[in-house]
């Protein structure tokens, strides 16, 4: 294209060829006339064109960006298009189109055929292989009207080519069809994209749904919620307020993610907590203006400049409120889309019904502990014992079948519901002591066989309590393991033990946990008819009994924890009683084992 065109250019006549920059005798090196944008140039500036075209995309105008290296041709094309309403940027050469895009991302690019520096096709077929600038429409201006021109255009990657001249009201139709297109595939992309995390958040719902279906922890279901919630709201901070054990109104952070800079502190997130808590109502804050609004609200002021957005929502199960949920530190401080909201909404409300049935049952769980504990303690204290035997045990054993764990074929048997319930199951093995009288109970010589005898009846009359507990109550999986224990922990693996003369795996394998765990710390402790035993020679009783008296590996598991064994017993050490001085067989005649 030259760099200057008639004032008034003439309309080429039908079947011209338009441009001769196309015709083959420009490679003779002929004069090439120009060939004018528009049929009337005068028209094109004097028209009203406002009306032709509503140009504003979501408040912001059609931005365009026009490439020619003839002046007159650019200045032309802006003042029409500003004149419809459009945003218009220039560019003389092709060469710089690409990185001018990338930076400026135009609705439109409107490129001429033909330009010494890099002509439009190059340049196009620059633009659509960039991944930046590959949707944005181009629409090719030439004066070339052979068919092999215009498929050479189309084959480049534009989206219209129009053949000049043409009228305002041509260029705009043309600009606006492609504008139409853009906005229809935009529009397609967002809304997939809606779709797609839509699918993904309802996906994280199940999961979070199925992962809470099967807790028995409260701990795990709070952080289960935690990770869930960061997956939905793509936030780097969350928050779990509950209400306050000893007063109900009072919530206290139980879980929290990493703290982020734009985020506010604790004392904000208890006071934004308090209010939506009482009010059963989310507070939304997608912009710093909003935060005026959360602080009338909140009825505080509130240091949170820069923490957008943020979010509260109550955890509502049914009409009672049991909890609230926080976010902020988003991805790009984005705001909150709709249909995250209505997610996070689902989310909230699947949460607090299973936190609810947990915190009911974590209650009921601790009342029914605190029960039972009881009278394991009561037996204990009995014994003239100060209560921290049934500790001490319950620890070792937790050592015990956590390093067995490790090992196959236990790793299959022992899981995290073993653990737990082991732990609440060991302070009840010894609970049929109550029955036992206290002239035999408590006498400071040997027993008698017959009075060993009457001992001995503490497994059976531990196991008799235990079962009908558990009969009413078979969802308290404890007591299942606790009614074992109490009536196996005296058992031997090689069948010499009591109340039945069980032996090996016939042994539960809770209870031969317990018979190493009571066995060493009757042996560590000191009693009014023995001193305590050094941890060496606790140690070399214990290994002895491997295969006879004890599981052997338990007794290979003993061997790599004892440390933490010998570790505990002088941590949760007795006071010293100054046992009376016995005979040698009495002071072996040690009761618990």
């Amino acid at each position: 294209m030259q760099s200057s065109a008639p004032e008034h250019p003439q309309t080429p006549q039908t079947g011209a060829v338009l441009d001769p920059k196309c015709a083959p005798d420009r490679l003779a090196g002929r004069p090439l006339p120009s060939v004018p944008v528009f049929t009337d140039c005068a028209a094109a500036l004097g028209d009203d064109l406002s009306d032709m075209w509503a140009v504003a995309q979501s408040g912001e105008p059609v931005h365009i960006l026009i490439v020619d290296d003839d002046h007159q041709t650019l200045d032309l094309c802006r003042r029409v298009l500003e004149r419809s309403g459009c945003r218009v940027s220039t560019l003389s050469c092709a060469l710089t189109v690409h990185d001018l895009a990338a930076r400026s991302r135009p609705d439109l690019i409107l490129m001429d055929l033909q330009m010494p520096c890099m002509d439009g096709l190059e340049a196009t077929r620059a633009l659509k292989k960039a991944g930046e600038t590959a949707s944005i429409p181009v629409l090719m201006l030439s004066g070339c009207s052979d068919q092999a021109s215009i498929l050479a255009g189309y084959e480049a990657g534009i989206d219209e080519y129009i053949t000049k001249p043409v009228t305002p009201q041509e260029l705009l139709c043309r600009v606006r069809s492609s504008i139409r297109t853009l906005q229809q595939r935009r529009a397609l992309l967002e809304s997939n994209c809606v779709r797609a995390d839509q699918a993904r958040m309802l996906s994280e719902l199940l999961d979070l749904s199925s992962r809470l279906t099967g807790q028995t922890s409260l701990e795990s279901a709070l952080q289960h919620l935690m990770q869930s919630t960061v997956e939905v709201t793509a936030c780097s901070h969350v928050t779990i307020l509950l209400p306050d054990e000893a007063e109900e109104h009072r919530l206290t952070v139980v879980a929290s993610s990493e703290q982020g800079q734009q985020c506010p502190g604790e004392s904000e997130d208890l006071a934004i907590g308090r209010h939506v808590f009482a009010s059963r109502k989310p507070l939304i804050v997608n912009g710093e203006s909003a935060w005026a609004d959360a602080v009338q609200q909140v009825g505080q002021p509130l240091s949170c400049d820069g923490c957008v957005p943020y979010i509260a929502v109550p955890l509502q199960a049914g009409h009672r409120a049991v909890g609230v949920l926080t976010a902020c530190g988003r991805l790009n401080n984005e705001p909150f889309e709709p249909h995250v909201l209505e997610v996070l909404n689902l989310l909230s409300n699947i949460a607090a019904s299973s936190l609810h049935d947990q915190m009911m049952r974590q209650a009921r769980n601790e009342a029914y502990d605190s029960i039972v504990r009881s009278l394991a303690t009561l037996a204990e204290y009995r014994d003239d014992d100060t209560g921290h035997h049934l500790e001490r045990v319950t620890r070792y054993s937790i050592l015990l079948a956590g390093a067995l764990r490790k090992k196959q074929p236990y790793d299959r048997i022992i899981d995290d519901r073993f653990i737990l319930d082991l732990e609440r199951a060991m302070p009840l093995h010894d609970i049929g002591k109550v029955t036992v009288p206290d002239a035999i109970l408590l006498k400071p010589g040997r027993l008698t066989d017959q009075e060993m005898g009457v001992m001995r009846q503490h497994t059976t009359s531990g196991y008799q309590a235990l079962m009908s507990i558990h009969d009413s109550a078979r969802r308290v999986t404890f007591l299942s393991m606790a009614r074992d224990i109490a009536l196996n922990h005296h058992e031997r693996v090689d069948g010499n033990g009591y109340p039945n003369g069980v032996s090996g795996s016939d042994i539960p394998l809770s209870a031969r946990i317990a018979a190493i765990a009571d066995v060493y710390d009757a042996l560590r402790s000191e009693r009014v008819y023995k001193k305590a035993m050094s941890h060496e020679k606790a140690r070399g009783i214990i290994l002895e009994g491997a295969g006879t008296q004890f599981d052997a590996d338990l007794i290979e598991v003993f061997r790599e924890v004892e440390d933490e064994f010998r570790h505990l017993s002088e941590e949760l050490k007795d006071p010293v009683i100054h046992p009376s001085p016995l005979p040698r067989d009495m002071a072996q005649n040690t009761r618990a084992a």
